[in-house]
């Protein structure tokens, strides 16, 4: 053989060898915590890892935990956040960089939300993490150009992190027996409903709440505990929110992305007034301005506002599922107005990552000015 091709070899084998050394270390890493817990779903997953985070802590147990929501973030086995400084694009390698930090700072449990689209990924993440308690929060339309145009199969691609030992715990009730069936040999799907009354004194959704209780009593914390350590729970840093302030009203569901959540979220809110729907796009996420065109199409939008990335591309989908409705694009979000002569609501939807960041902010500054 050539110098090149012993070279060659001899790099491969290093390579294998680093593979089995990393492996050997997340193994290590695994055994010294009493749960894993990998939460999954279209929306929901931060609000919910957060909740179960609050709640295990509510029951004594030392527990590390990351969100991916709008901003990535660690909780820390102490209580303390710190966000995640990405130099370079989202890696599901940082799932093991969690496990070893969490190894180190001594917690019991690791709580993980999926930060992989992909159903090759999100098995990668798994193995990497053998989770022995899984949450699928819901299956709903997006992504759709990666997991498919149908709940049925976004639920199959959702499942690609389904634990090899471990429950399963889910808010779509519907979608149960198709859960049960991939689960076969693995363990057991619970459904989780909200309780009648909901969780009045959780600052959350029903919905989410009821899921982390579940995740919570299985790891062996009262429901008591639990809902006693979520109400201190911490709100992701862009999570949905109302403002008001004069005449204007601001839902910002720049973070719920899909068009099922953003139309609950609307709906929910019962605000008055004339709408006009603020859209962020973004360059990298093409499927989702087709999302938000047809978002726009079911809503009484006045008028209707696009902001970020190729946003001629958006108007161009706007108008042909929304053809009397002005759009108006902004390429600076400082320049959108906020004040307004009457009744006016103003409906975020899209991304929140930059334009729908900096308006987010400016509309929280505006919040603060109404406060007494």
């Amino acid at each position: 053989m050539s110098l090149p091709e012993y070279i060659l070899i001899a790099l491969c084998a290093a390579y294998l060898l680093y593979l089995a050394g990393e492996k050997i270390l997340l193994c290590r890493c695994r055994s010294s915590f009493i749960h894993v817990i990998h939460v999954n779903g279209i929306r929901g997953k931060s609000s919910t890892v957060r909740l179960i985070d609050a709640g295990l802590r509510g029951g004594g147990v030392r527990v590390l935990s990351k969100s991916t929501g709008t901003l990535p973030m660690i909780l820390h086995a102490d209580g303390r956040e710190e966000q995640i400084v990405r130099r370079a694009p989202a890696n599901i390698r940082e799932q093991g960089d969690m496990m070893r930090l969490a190894r180190r700072e001594g917690a019991q449990v690791l709580v993980v939300e999926c930060m992989a689209i992909h159903p090759e990924s999100q098995r990668a993440s798994e193995d990497m993490l053998r989770a022995d308690l899984a949450v699928v929060t819901n299956v709903r339309p997006d992504h759709t150009d990666v997991m498919g145009e149908t709940r049925e199969e976004i639920c199959d691609a959702l499942l690609s992190m389904r634990p090899r030992k471990g429950d399963l715990f889910t808010g779509e009730e519907d979608m149960a027996p198709r859960m049960e069936r991939a689960m076969m040999g693995r363990g057991k799907v619970i459904a989780v409903t909200p309780r009648p009354e909901g969780y009045p004194e959780i600052p959350d959704f029903p919905e989410n709440v009821a899921l982390a209780l579940a995740v919570c009593r299985a790891a062996g914390v009262s429901e008591e505990d639990a809902l006693r350590g979520m109400t201190r729970v911490k709100k992701d840093p862009f999570a949905f929110e109302r403002i008001e302030h004069g005449n204007g009203v601001f839902l910002n569901a720049f973070s719920a992305n899909d068009v099922a959540s953003t139309l609950k979220l609307y709906e929910a809110q019962g605000a008055e007034g004339q709408l006009i729907l603020v859209l962020n796009n973004r360059r990298d996420r093409p499927a989702r301005a087709e999302d938000m065109s047809r978002l726009a199409a079911r809503l009484p939008a006045r008028e209707i506002w696009v902001l970020g990335e190729q946003p001629k591309l958006l108007q161009r989908l706007l108008r042909r599922t929304c053809p009397r409705v002005p759009v108006r694009i902004f390429t600076d979000p400082n320049e959108v107005p906020l004040k307004f002569s009457e009744r006016t609501v103003l409906l975020c939807a899209g991304n929140i990552k930059g334009a729908g960041e900096a308006l987010t902010r400016r509309i929280r500054d505006l919040g603060k000015e109404a406060e007494p």
